[in-house]
């Protein structure tokens, strides 16, 4: 049989629904910093404390007089980028309401002394109004964040009871005042805290909701519940006094920034600032680095390609006039020394030259008659001395002298073929 406070809590959850689905449906929500989870009444409690206090939504950011930056989380992983939710239930069970990278979360703790605070509550709490236990995000979630500042600070853990208060630590180095009180509903707590850690505000027994850690800039503050600083915490008990007082003493008296961005200037400017050309050559350090040694790669690329493209062609006789039919003529030698039949070989090449000559000129179909006879009878017609020199250089070609030399042969040969085109050449004119 279930108790009175089960059957309470299921009621409050079933009416926490019934609010979300009418939120949902008429498309009104409430703005995260307004909300009962956000913290701008932080901002405006604090500056009507007289504390100097501004927020912090992106832009240029002056770090000269920040003595505090108070960074809540929304973002229950740094590193994986939340899925698009496919339910109502998936949507309103998320806590990743405003995400942030792990290197800008860094990049802020780095810049100033920070106050981290955890996510503690779902969207559901934002949309609905109302805080109750049934939507506080698992504890797997809630620590996730912290620890992910590779900060050796504890462990969570939520007591069972509903209702608890924590008291000030006097005498530690963050020089809090001893005696104030947080209030919190469904609290979540450090149950243990890491060796080089220091617990500001709770107890051993009960646990710590605020420790102070060793980090970059010297010291980093970590808030386990959100509940003592955001706009449902406040109202509770004494907790906006001592909200005051503590940030107060953490800040040692400077501005305390209240930063409401998922991103960080890569430089942060002061007011006496005086830019160098080290500000510009920062554009070609790491990641810019990457995209000008490919653009490097590319231009070498494209002027290489370009060059083979369109260079001077290859020289491939180095341009020596009548080199490349001295290589013709020295092949041609070649071969006749390896076959030991110059004449025969001389009159086959002479003969076969001819027959094609005749062939293009006269067409395939000039019958049986001898090319040179054919040749000469059609150049007599047209061009009787050009048909005189030709006859003469194929008779020097088939009747070279006995023992004759190869280049004598080679001479003879080149005559000839320096007359077949003449030959070609009369007739291409027709």
């Amino acid at each position: 049989m279930k108790s009175r406070g089960e059957i309470f809590g299921g009621l409050v959850f079933l009416g926490v629904l019934v609010l979300l689905g009418v939120w949902i449906s008429t498309g009104r929500q409430v703005p995260l910093d307004r909300s009962i989870t956000g913290f701008s009444g932080l901002a405006n409690w604090l500056k009507s404390q007289q504390i100097v206090t501004s927020k912090y939504k992106g832009g240029q950011l002056d770090l000269n007089d920040i003595g505090l930056r108070v960074l809540p989380l929304f973002d229950t992983d740094f590193i994986r980028k939340s899925r698009p939710a496919k339910t109502n239930e998936e949507y309103l069970a998320s806590g990743d309401e405003r995400e942030i990278s792990r290197i800008v979360a860094h990049r802020k703790a780095a810049n100033v002394v920070t106050l981290v605070i955890a996510p503690k509550w779902q969207r559901a709490a934002r949309l609905s109004g109302y805080v109750h236990e049934s939507v506080r995000l698992p504890l797997v979630d809630t620590a996730r964040p912290l620890k992910q500042f590779a900060v050796s600070h504890g462990s969570f853990a939520r007591p069972s009871r509903r209702l608890a208060q924590f008291e000030t630590v006097a005498g530690t180095t963050a020089g809090l005042p001893g005696g104030l009180t947080v209030t919190l509903y469904a609290p979540q707590v450090f149950d243990f805290v890491a060796e080089k850690c220091t617990g500001l505000i709770g107890n051993d027994i009960d646990g710590y909701i605020l420790i102070e850690c060793p980090f970059k800039t010297g010291r980093i503050f970590m808030l386990s519940d959100p509940d003592m600083l955001n706009n449902h915490g406040l109202s509770l008990g004494n907790n906006a006094d001592t909200a005051a007082a503590v940030l107060k003493a953490l800040s040692g008296g400077g501005r305390i920034l209240l930063d409401q961005s998922t991103f960080e200037p890569a430089k942060t400017w002061s007011t006496t600032y005086e830019r160098t050309w080290a500000d510009i050559l920062v554009i070609f350090k790491y990641p810019f680095a990457l995209i000008w040694g490919g653009f490097a790669a590319l231009m070498i690329a494209l002027l290489w390609r370009g060059g083979r493209r369109t260079s001077a062609p290859r020289q491939v006789f180095d341009d020596q006039i009548g080199a490349s039919k001295r290589t013709a003529l020295d092949a041609k030698a070649r071969l006749f020394r390896l076959s030991g039949h110059d004449s025969e070989l001389m009159e086959a090449h002479v003969t076969e030259r001819c027959n094609l000559v005749a062939t293009r000129i006269l067409g395939p179909h000039r019958g049986s008659e001898n090319a040179m006879v054919a040749l000469l009878r059609i150049l007599n017609r047209k061009n009787p001395a050009l048909a005189r020199t030709f006859e003469a250089a194929h008779g020097a070609a088939l009747a070279p002298p006995t023992g004759a030399s190869s280049q004598d042969m080679l001479a003879r040969l080149s005559a000839f073929e320096t007359q077949l085109d003449q030959v070609k050449h009369e007739f291409g004119r027709a």
